[in-house]
């Protein structure tokens, strides 16, 4: 059903997988309560726990997760409401202090397509993904188009969970 995956997951398992902010945001609530309504209080667009299911058959398989500082304040920003805001700040602080955070400065991307183009936190994913040989995860339709077109490793997280 997923074999399809297994070698991609398998080339980049020690590299490391980086997760855009949206399915982080999804990862991290899931973690704290997978239930219909407490996934569904967190995001704007609804997740369920078979969602979450398929997430974490996928972060399973890294050695390595990789994020930036620009990934951490948009999952801050996206803790809504402040009752699942208060509930996930334990996952979220375990899961600073375990993966990877890669610095990318605003200032090396602010002159780059990519920002005109996607904004400050896809772009650094770019430079990041792009130096680094890392793995994206993500469900940012014209960000995955974008990467997919030059060759750049990419999983779009919906393509995955629609074959689980």
């Amino acid at each position: 059903m997923i074999a399809e995956f297994d070698a991609i997951f398998a080339h980049y398992r020690n590299r490391g997988l980086l997760i855009d902010s949206n399915i982080l945001l999804l990862y991290l609530v899931g973690k704290t309560d997978s239930t219909d309504t407490f996934l569904a209080d967190a995001k704007r667009n609804p997740c369920g726990p078979d969602d979450f299911a398929a997430l974490e058959l996928i972060v399973e398989k890294f050695d390595r997760l990789i994020t930036t500082p620009h990934i951490f304040t948009e999952v801050h920003n996206l803790l809504q409401p402040e009752k699942v805001k208060r509930a996930v700040y334990p996952v979220l602080e375990k899961y600073i202090q375990t993966a990877s955070e890669v610095q990318v400065s605003a200032a090396d991307v602010i002159e780059t397509q990519e920002f005109r183009m996607f904004g400050l936190t896809d772009a650094t994913i770019i430079a990041v993904i792009a130096l680094q040989n890392y793995l994206l995860l993500t469900d940012d339709l014209p960000l995955y188009s974008y990467l997919y077109q030059r060759g750049v490793p990419a999983i779009k997280f919906s393509h995955f969970r629609d074959r689980f």
